[in-house]
């Protein structure tokens, strides 16, 4: 049974560590640097030729241009056709600028079988930095230890990044836009440790994120259309910190199967069917829910709830659903939360538990409650407010 209580054993024993240690090795003094250039002035014209002529540890540079190239090559599974296909166990590959290297065909991926794939990753540590991957099955299928990807575009396709490694996911400073499943896909195989995503933009996307294993953090993001912005499924666990979530069709946050999910200092807008919906543990302050159609917040009675010190305001559907469950009624303690009104009268019609369906065997109890809006420092949710109301 997987421990609960245990956000800071794995911030600080699994992910200090490793950043610490740094995203990838040094790469050896006899490391080569290779010039890809589309005008015939670098060592290769495209980018496979690039990366098959690559040794481990090599750098990648990639001139502006457009490379819609994607050949076939053999992996051990099947046929695939790739921007590259990466088999060295160390490889950099940095573009001039994300706006005018332009990696990948100008017809969307319809799914993951039936289009181009990005980069392949088989094995190693993959880093990527300053270009634009469009319409691929997933922009990088990765399949090795790391993959650390930096001020990169990904535009249209099925997914963004698809980890399914055995080691990290790093994300900093990227676009995801336009992708029918999920910017970025993180799947629990073979003893993932983590993900973090910083700093990122996601837009219009089936899913922004879908961690599925333990140790999974994104901060200072932000979220807008699509289905989803953050999902957590399969007992995985999510830290989100600072991210703001706007016009989605379904949830701003959703965690499934027993997940994890940590929420500090968030802002979701109330241009969705629901906010925050769980199964499994919610543990969140200084969150501004702003509603949904639907619900604010709804999770099911065997969900353990630590939520305080958070705005959880009504935008025509439910404040709380406290759903189904086995019995005997089970009491879920929301006090010290601020929900746009005191009037205990009006509260009781927007929460919908026990006392309104007696199969739904959860009772919220929000009292003492906040009389005013939970003050916020500019430093924090202040600045994230403002930074959503531009949006």
């Amino acid at each position: 049974m997987r421990c609960l209580n245990q956000r800071r054993d794995w911030d600080l024993r699994v992910l200090l560590p490793v950043l610490a240690a740094g995203v990838l090795t040094a790469t050896g003094a006899d490391a080569a640097t290779w010039r890809v250039a589309r005008d015939g002035s670098g060592d290769f014209m495209t980018v496979g030729l690039a990366v098959d002529a690559a040794a481990s540890g090599d750098t990648i540079s990639i001139a502006p241009g457009i490379y819609p190239e994607t050949p076939e090559y053999q992996t051990p599974s099947r046929l695939v056709n790739a921007i590259a296909y990466v088999l060295q166990s160390e490889l950099t590959i940095v573009g001039d600028d994300r706006n005018t290297v332009i990696l990948g065909g100008d017809i969307q991926a319809p799914n993951r079988e039936l289009g181009p794939t990005g980069f392949a990753v088989a094995t190693g540590n993959f880093r990527l930095r300053g270009v634009t991957v469009r319409n691929s099955a997933s922009g990088i299928d990765a399949n090795g230890e790391w993959v650390d990807v930096e001020d990169c575009r990904f535009v249209g396709g099925w997914q963004g990044v698809r980890n399914l490694l055995t080691g990290m996911a790093t994300v900093r400073n990227c676009v995801f836009e336009g992708h029918e499943d999920a910017g970025v896909m993180v799947f629990e195989v073979r003893g993932a440790t983590g993900a973090i995503v910083e700093n990122c933009e996601f837009v219009g996307n089936g899913l922004g994120i879908d961690f599925q294993p333990l140790n999974c953090i994104v901060r200072d993001s932000s979220f807008r259309g699509g289905s989803v912005g953050v999902q957590v499924s399969f007992g995985g666990s999510g830290q989100i910190d600072r991210c703001t979530f706007a016009t989605h069709r379904n949830y701003g946050v959703v965690g499934t199967g027993g997940s994890q999910v940590y929420l500090s200092e968030c802002v979701l807008d109330s241009d969705m069917s629901t906010n925050v919906s769980v199964e499994g543990y919610l543990e969140g302050t200084g969150n501004h829910l702003a509603g949904g159609t639907w619900a604010t917040l709804e999770f099911n009675r065997l969900s353990t709830i630590k939520f305080h010190g958070n705005h959880i305001l009504n935008a025509g559907g439910w404040s709380v659903r406290a759903y189904s469950g086995p019995e005997p009624i089970k009491h879920f303690d929301l006090s010290g939360n601020y929900w746009g009104t005191t009037t205990t009268a009006q509260l009781d019609d927007w929460i919908y538990d026990h006392n309104d369906r007696e199969s739904y065997w959860s009772i919220v109890d929000y009292l003492p409650l906040e009389g005013m809006p939970i003050p916020t420092e500019e430093s924090s949710m202040g600045r994230l407010k403002a930074r959503f109301a531009d949006q």
